[in-house]
């Protein structure tokens, strides 16, 4: 009993070994052109700002740590409503 079972699972894993078999294909397309990352206008000017620090251990970094986060909010206040697409423009109009 043992060995039919084996011998039926040695079958059926040899039926997958020989339906996936590996074939290499090259795709090549021709250069478009050539791009100087130096003379790119970034137009979004992304920047990426970490605005946490770790936990802070004594009163006096928890107090820090709120003073930052309070000059923040006072800077860069948190804008409910208004239209959200007003700045955003599009290439072809």
């Amino acid at each position: 009993m043992k060995r039919s079972i084996l011998v039926v699972f040695m079958l059926f894993l040899s039926i997958f070994s020989f339906a996936q078999q590996a074939r290499v294909r090259s795709y090549t397309t021709p250069l478009a052109g050539q791009v100087v990352l130096k003379q790119i206008d970034d137009k979004y000017s992304a920047q990426v700002y970490n605005l946490e620090m770790p936990d802070p251990d004594a009163d006096v970094e928890v107090a820090k740590l709120n003073a930052v986060k309070q000059q923040i909010s006072t800077l860069y206040p948190y804008r409910t409503g208004g239209n959200v697409n007003q700045h955003k423009t599009t290439a072809a109009a």
